[in-house]
């Protein structure tokens, strides 16, 4: 009754951890402070509210027959 798909792995995940540590190890030497992520996350927060009501303004313009539309 369910699909059943298959579980993807990311095949290198060092690359992902090692960026984590190294913003971990900026935060704990010094090098980054609490403020500064404040000020990225807000900063993002900007953008995602600009980005997704125009990604979807742009769907009914992709869409070429009506009734796909809910679907997109």
């Amino acid at each position: 009754m369910f699909l059943k798909l298959p579980i993807i792995k990311e095949p290198h995940p060092q690359p992902l951890l090692l960026a984590g540590r190294g913003a971990k190890a900026q935060l704990l030497r010094g090098g980054v402070q609490v403020w500064h992520i404040i000020a990225l996350s807000l900063f993002q927060g900007f953008i995602n509210a600009l980005d997704a009501p125009a990604r979807q303004a742009f769907v009914p313009e992709l869409v070429e027959h009506r009734e796909d539309l809910a679907n997109a």
